[in-house]
């Protein structure tokens, strides 16, 4: 029983972000509402699951416990989980992963030889300039 509750807090943390990110999965032409409601509702299922295990008041105590504890901005596991839980384990997923990976890495690098200013400088920068043609000045 231990392990099901583990396992439905997870669940509840995945489909939470979820709804905060406003993450559609890979379906096209959904609106971010019907996203957030759709997380809502099944954030009422996992709460009625977790209840089911433990009973009504206990499992509405650690369903409470579990929303408290999840911080406003996810860590970078907690993104990968969510997308792997949300989207589904597939290679496309795996792909996304490995470049949400590799670009948090080049983040880091960015901020620890620039400086945090300078790296969202360079992160942010836009793909051309006004003026500019295929990506290269005109000057």
């Amino acid at each position: 029983m231990t392990s099901d509750i583990v396992r439905l807090q997870k669940d509840i943390e995945a489909t939470y972000y979820a709804a905060t990110l406003g993450l559609t999965g890979l379906a096209v032409g959904i609106s971010t509402h019907q996203v957030i409601e759709a997380k809502a509702e099944r954030l009422g299922l996992l709460l009625g699951q977790v209840q089911a295990l433990v009973g009504e008041q206990q499992g509405l105590a650690i369903y409470n416990q579990t929303l408290s504890r999840i911080p406003d901005i996810p860590c970078r596991s907690s993104i990968l989980s969510t997308l792997l839980t949300e989207c589904g384990d597939t290679e496309e997923v795996a792909i996304l992963c490995d470049w949400l990976r590799d670009m948090w890495e080049t983040m880091d690098l960015l901020r620890e030889r620039f400086g945090e200013e300078t790296a969202q400088k360079i992160i942010a920068a836009p793909p051309v300039q006004k003026g500019e043609r295929n990506g290269c000045s005109t000057t």
